[in-house]
């Protein structure tokens, strides 16, 4: 991949992001409490949550022989409610199991040695789908820990929410939300608030870390097609170096000698 070939990409890759795109989501909630409380007062249907703190990409570390996780929006509010926003744009690989391990992770990283159970915060863990789960046309999907003869819930438990980002009610504040989160073009973002942070990293003052945050995404497959670019290179140099040894009367021994080729090899370089 050549450097022109590189910067299109990028390009390409920021102009047709969403928020449903780790890198954009980050960059929009970055450093933006009031962002985060507005779109939890419509995912929750709470206008009367305040938001005290908020962080983008969070990290759980585990032990090294186990698996440490990154959330990708956490926030706390005045009533020391722990709130983890998710991306979760592809069907094949979600599974209950990851929330369960999320939710076991956040919940080791907020009790401190020698304090009490009770001093757990209580969490809602909410995932926004690409996918409508269940297929049942549903704005989202609501879980609690609840015994199974009444249907009691169990105190202080989690809260978990499936969000369907394919829900379609441009009427209502959560469907506006959810088009949002899955509209690639500025111009056609329906929420004022959503749509100003958008395009700051779109077209703004962000737009360069947007891109520096791709590069670094393509960086693995760049290198890569550097390495094979410089293998490429190294095979073509030692073809010509067989090339004019064999013109000036090298036997196949000596070039086989000389660099390491196999005789099938020395016999293909006319």
């Amino acid at each position: 991949m050549t450097k022109y070939e590189l910067e299109q990409r990028v390009a390409k890759e920021v102009d047709e992001m969403t928020l449903m795109h780790d890198v954009l989501m980050t960059r929009v909630f970055q450093d933006d409490p009031g962002l985060v409380e507005y779109v939890l007062r419509i995912m929750l249907n709470r206008n009367d949550l305040k938001v005290v703190s908020s962080e983008v990409q969070k990290d759980i570390f585990a032990r090294p022989e186990h698996h440490s996780v990154r959330l990708d929006v956490v926030a706390v509010d005045e009533n020391n409610v722990f709130h983890d926003i998710e991306i979760q744009r592809a069907s094949e690989n979600f599974s209950f199991k990851r929330m369960r391990y999320y939710q076991s992770s956040i919940d080791h990283n907020n009790l401190g040695v020698g304090q009490k159970y009770s001093n757990l915060p209580d969490t809602i863990l909410i995932f926004i789908m690409g996918f409508d789960y269940y297929g049942d046309g549903q704005p989202y999907y609501r879980f609690r820990l609840k015994e199974d003869l009444k249907g009691r819930v169990a105190p202080d438990s989690y809260v978990w929410y499936l969000l369907n980002q394919k829900y379609v009610d441009k009427k209502s504040m959560f469907g506006k939300l959810m088009h949002d989160f899955g509209c690639s073009k500025t111009e056609e973002i329906l929420l004022p608030r959503i749509k100003k942070s958008v395009e700051c990293c779109k077209e703004g003052e962000k737009r360069m870390s947007v891109e520096e945050d791709i590069r670094e995404m393509f960086k693995p497959e760049l290198d890569q097609a550097r390495k094979e670019g410089r293998e490429e290179g190294r095979k073509e140099n030692m073809r010509e170096t067989v090339l004019r040894m064999k013109e000036n009367g090298f036997s196949v021994e000596q070039i086989i000698l000389a660099t390491g080729w196999s005789k099938e090899d020395i016999e293909k370089v006319k």
